[in-house]
């Protein structure tokens, strides 16, 4: 991600979650997981992944919702997802 690109990411306004979401355990098994971010966030959306400060990934929400388990790690919860 460039200086450029974090700035304008820090600039934007965060979008939250929908309201009324619930707490999900992740234990629960990888495709229950899948279908509950899925049914969080519209489809068309991007989504931010920070890990620090120099890496990060910009993609569309539905791959991350897809492959969520290859973006975050079991007893790690040390990222940051920037909706949009």
């Amino acid at each position: 991600m460039s200086e450029d690109q974090a700035r304008a990411l820090i600039a934007t306004t965060p979008i939250n979650f929908p309201v009324g979401a619930k707490r999900f355990d992740s234990t629960e098994g990888s495709e229950l997981t899948r279908q509950w971010l899925k049914g969080l966030v519209n489809d068309s959306q991007t989504v931010t992944i920070c890990w620090d400060q120099e890496t990060g990934l910009t993609l569309p929400w539905i791959v991350f919702c897809d492959h969520w388990d290859d973006f975050c790690y079991p007893l790690s919860d040390d990222i940051n997802l920037y909706l949009t």
